[in-house]
């Protein structure tokens, strides 16, 4: 966990600079970071991929790239897919982006601030909720399935940590 939030776009400058920048070619879109752990290691991962003109369609990722959360360098590039199963996808829905994404910049620091922690205060699940919500609704079901499979380590604790605050918070006497 970092002692100090990092923002959002600072997160972002770090894909187009350094050793990562180098990967990133003019013309390819980049997904939202997502937080994941690369042996241990706390890592945002960021998928590469072509859009149409029209930004209608966009093609399966043509790479991830994981940056180190601490200093953003660049700990892994690959050109496997995530997801393999994915043919050309519609872009995510245009009702509510700028608001949803705005909303999405404010709670990524957060969450991955607090991520893969052992307990969660009434605060930080409901951060985490919101932002797994505002994931939900920014993407459609096959770029949630590139997501997944990109940082499933983060997904699966996200679901465990949601699952026992239910638990924890309907049944404060257990």
């Amino acid at each position: 966990m970092e002692p100090t939030l990092t923002t959002y776009d600072t997160i972002i400058d770090r894909l187009f600079s350094g050793q990562a920048g180098r990967l990133v070619m003019d013309g390819l879109a980049h997904s939202m970071p997502v937080v994941g752990l690369v042996s241990s290691e706390q890592v945002d991962c960021i998928f590469l991929y072509a859009l149409t003109l029209d930004r209608q369609q966009a093609d399966a990722p043509l790479a991830v790239l994981k940056l180190r959360a601490i200093d953003g360098s660049l700990l892994c590039y690959s050109e496997d897919q995530p997801c393999q199963t994915v043919p050309a996808l519609n872009t995510m829905p245009s009702e509510g982006v700028p608001e949803l994404r705005r909303r999405y910049e404010e709670l990524y620091p957060i969450v991955r601030q607090i991520a893969f922690s052992a307990r969660l205060t009434a605060e930080q699940h409901n951060n985490l909720h919101a932002y797994l919500e505002t994931l939900d609704a920014l993407t459609n079901k096959e770029f949630q399935a590139i997501y997944k499979a990109m940082a499933p380590e983060f997904f699966a604790w996200a679901e465990a940590a949601c699952s026992s605050a239910n638990q924890q918070f309907e049944n404060p006497a257990s």
